[in-house]
């Protein structure tokens, strides 16, 4: 029997297809590891670079608010560091340390917040040109100085005429990264009245001038039917007045932003002093040099030097127009006597403790601008049968105001309430009766604040 053989038929093109297949696979793949690899990469450096830019950002923070602290606390301690004016130490900031400029040589310290004797402690102070390390092991520098603004105003470059400045700061990251910040910093201007916490405003309150503005950063409440704010009333929280509010004459006005207040704090206007009143009794000069010992019996200090000291509740009392000058008290002050109508005693009170203003008180600042500063309360009251207040200048109170029958205040009164002490004279801020208080701005210039700031791109 005959076989049949069957011839096998391959289909053509098809040898070695399987290892084309892998072939293409095998690109794709390596394809994409290089993809990822690349995209991984990628992501190092954006990371790297956030990481970069965020150090050298940090950098540039600190050092601005370095060099405000610095060029803030030299303009406001002017008369500590034996200058004229705040105007002056703006200037001198400015010029730099070597207090001259129009050469190259001269130039090169100009707006540096170099050492200064007084002033600026070598510890402290960002000398021009000079780049300073983030402390905590950040890897990044910073460096700053202060200039005019603008730098061609009518003074030049370094004479100062609109009591505005700007801080500049430069921040270094790795990879050479920079980032520079600036900072505008100019005098804190601020109403006649303002407080950090309620206000209550009854009786025939009259608050006027061209600053004649009231402000709480609590609430505001206005019950007298007579009061009268010439300017604006406006609080943080709530305002309260009589509907339509028509004791005001200007915008009334609640959830208004708040005002920042400078901290008040006795100490930090000790240099202004001439005198120390201390809590022993003792009236000494500044740098403590015994002057007059007022503890003894009999009132020793009464007709020479206006002063009586009561060593049971720490109280110095200004009782005639003897007290000219600027004192610094350790204790409590009270006054009520000195001056007259037409010849105001001229005196600048700084107390540790409270002070208390009666009757028959005419006064006028002997510090510039400057009449009271209280590290505790300020009670203020007379007028009628009581006898005349009238005072004058910038009024600084610590923790709480009290305002109460006819005084005539001529200046600013900041408030800013502090946690009251117990069994202090005042624990909330009021004012009642029938007292005026005048403000036509001005005061307070020698406090400067930031009032804006920008990143400086490159």
């Amino acid at each position: 029997m005959a076989k049949t053989r069957h011839s096998i038929v391959e289909r053509p093109g098809e040898r070695g297809s399987a290892l084309v297949g892998v072939l293409l696979l095998l690109m794709l793949m390596s394809a994409l590891a290089a993809a990822l690899g690349v995209s991984g990469q990628t992501e190092t450096l954006i990371s790297r670079n956030q990481q970069s830019g965020a150090q050298a950002q940090a950098a540039a923070e600190a050092g601005l608010n370095h060099a405000v602290e610095l060029a803030t606390t030299y303009i406001f301690e002017w008369k500590a560091n034996e200058l004229d004016s705040a105007e002056q130490a703006v200037d001198y900031l400015l010029i730099g340390p070597d207090l001259a400029s129009g050469t190259t040589g001269n130039d090169a310290d100009n707006g540096s917040l170099e050492a200064r004797d007084p002033g600026i402690d070598e510890a402290e102070a960002i000398p021009i040109g000079t780049q300073l390390t983030i402390a905590g092991g950040i890897n990044a520098k910073y460096e700053a100085y202060i200039m005019n603004d603008p730098p061609d105003e009518a003074g030049g470059p370094y004479d100062d005429t609109n009591a505005t400045l700007i801080v500049r700061a430069t921040g270094y990251g790795p990879d050479n990264t920079v980032v520079e910040l600036e900072a505008v910093i100019g005098p804190i201007e601020l109403p006649a009245l303002v407080t950090n916490g309620d206000l209550d405003m009854s009786g025939n309150v009259t608050i006027q001038g061209t600053e004649g503005d009231v402000h709480s950063n609590g609430s505001l409440t206005i019950s007298g039917n007579s009061a009268d704010v010439s300017g604006d009333a406006s609080a943080s929280d709530t305002l309260t007045c009589n509907d339509p509010c028509d004791q005001v004459e200007g915008t009334a006005s609640g959830g208004a932003a708040p005002l920042p207040l400078p901290p008040v704090r006795a100490s930090d206007y000790r240099s202004y002093a001439d005198y120390v009143l201390t809590s022993a009794g003792l009236m000494t000069q500044l740098d403590g040099t015994p002057i007059v010992n007022c503890s003894g019996s009999g009132n020793p200090c009464r007709t020479t030097y206006g002063l009586t000291f009561n060593s049971g509740s720490v109280t110095w009392s200004f009782v005639n127009s003897a007290v000219l000058g600027t004192y610094y008290v350790e204790g409590s002050a009270n006054i009520a006597g000195p001056g007259s109508a037409s010849t105001p005693a001229q005196v600048s009170i700084i107390a540790e403790g409270s002070i208390d203003v009666g009757g028959n008180t005419f006064l006028t600042p002997d510090s510039p601008e400057l009449l009271f500063v209280t590290d505790v309360d300020l009670d203020i009251s007379g007028g009628g049968a009581a006898g005349e207040v009238d005072a004058q200048g910038q009024i600084l109170v610590h923790e709480q105001l009290d305002i109460s029958g006819s005084p005539a205040i001529s200046g600013q009164l900041l408030v800013e309430n502090a946690a009251n002490t117990p069994g202090s004279p005042v624990d909330i801020n009021s004012i009642s009766g029938n007292p005026t208080i005048t403000y036509n701005g001005g005061l307070g210039s020698g406090v400067y604040s930031v009032t804006g700031w920008r990143d400086v791109r490159q």
